[in-house]
């Protein structure tokens, strides 16, 4: 009697102490707020009750979607009755989905408890790819979830014990295709993959084609288009197919007309023999082409054909000799190929043709004819057989005399 006694309260975890009363209902006027109570006992009984609220945790969520022309909103939704709202929202929503803009927060909030609450999150923009990552901003090599469709979700487990606060970040992903556009060889990577705002060193064109040089990429498969050099740094934030570029590799090309005079001494510039028709490869918008019709040379100078003919492609002449002459073969060289032809075992064919391997090189032709001499008859005392100068073989011979 008349002594003071003081009495505490010891909140649960997950509940904060809210007052002091003398008659069990939670409407009851509080006594004192304090957790701990002094009071002195006078000449009746003394009960006391303290109450508690459970404490309600709030998961807040700042999202970023970068500045990006596809820019998704994010969309999120909670599991267990959860109160979710955004900063554009004048109140909040229990078993429904909100959607926030880049820059916008979002909270969801729970009472107190130890069992975790699902806070799935989707995108409102299935048409593009994103990278989702939960506490910094993705690359190509680090995220949390590729968001590729409108099914694409990540659950974030939450346990609402106490105020939580993360950041989701969702950029897009865009994709860098290449062909090898009548290359051979191993691309180095058929698709590559860069991140908004980002920047990624294209591959190297290590391909091969005959004729021409691997010249880095270009956007249209003629290349027209807009050309990247191998490893170059691609920052356009936008999907892009690009296609191996090539440079062609040229020779330039000359023939000569030679006639050779009858009795085999004398070696001229001249027409009169016949005539050639060239053809050769050149290059049209990363595409080998040869002309359907060739270039016919009847002059006595030398006659350049073309300048841009592709390296390592065949150049072909089709010979006409004229009637009084006969065909005997061609010389060619970068330089100057020789004057004098050695007399070919047997009439050689009509259709010749070179390849020229050096870029950059002249390659002269001299193209050979020989003047017939109808009244000569000559003798082969090798193969032991007679024969007429323009290379016919009316007689057989055997012994010495012409049967």
């Amino acid at each position: 009697y008349n002594t003071s006694y003081t009495i505490t309260a010891v909140a649960q975890t997950g509940y904060t102490f809210n007052r002091w009363t003398t008659t069990n209902s939670s409407t009851a006027a509080a006594t004192s707020t304090s957790t701990s109570y002094t009071f002195t006992v006078g000449a009746s009984n003394y009960t006391f009750y303290a109450w508690a609220t459970i404490n309600t945790y709030t998961l807040t969520i700042n999202y970023y979607g970068s500045n990006q022309a596809n820019t998704t909103r994010l969309n999120v939704s909670a599991s267990n009755s959860c109160a979710l709202q955004t900063t554009a929202m004048a109140s909040s929503v229990t078993d429904s989905t909100v959607t926030a803009s880049s820059g916008q927060i979002t909270t969801v909030s729970h009472d107190y408890m130890t069992s975790a609450c699902s806070v799935v999150f989707t995108c409102s923009n299935p048409s593009y790819v994103y990278y989702l990552r939960i506490g910094s901003a993705p690359t190509t090599t680090a995220y949390t979830q590729l968001m590729s469709s409108s099914g694409s979700s990540y659950t974030y487990s939450w346990i609402p014990d106490s105020n939580d606060t993360i950041s989701v970040y969702m950029y897009q992903r865009y994709t860098i295709s290449y062909y090898a556009n009548g290359g051979s060889g191993m691309l180095s990577a058929s698709t590559q993959t860069k991140i908004h705002g980002t920047a990624v060193t294209l591959g190297t064109n290590s391909l091969k084609k005959t004729g021409y040089s691997a010249y880095g990429w270009n956007t249209n498969s003629s290349g027209t288009g807009t050309h990247y050099n191998s490893g170059a740094s691609y920052t356009s934030n936008a999907s892009i197919t690009l296609y191996a570029d090539w440079a062609p590799q040229t020779a330039t090309i000359k023939v000569q007309l030679k006639v050779i005079s009858a009795d085999g001494t004398s070696t001229s510039n001249s027409a009169s023999g016949g005539y050639a028709i060239v053809k050769w490869y050149y290059d049209s918008n990363n595409s080998p082409v040869q002309p359907s019709i060739g270039t016919t040379v009847s002059s006595a100078t030398a006659t350049t054909i073309t300048s841009v003919a592709l390296v390592n492609r065949e150049v072909t002449l089709a010979i006409s000799p004229d009637d009084n002459y006969i065909f005997m073969g061609i010389l060619y060289s970068t330089g100057t190929p020789s004057s004098t032809i050695e007399e070919p075992d047997e009439i050689p064919s009509t259709s010749q043709s070179i390849t020229p391997t050096s870029s950059g090189s002249t390659y002269t032709i001299y193209v050979f004819f020989r003047e017939k001499a109808d009244e000569i008859l000559k003798y082969d005392s090798t193969d032991q057989y007679w024969y007429f100068e323009e290379g016919e073989y009316p007689q057989s011979y055997v012994g010495d005399e012409l049967n």
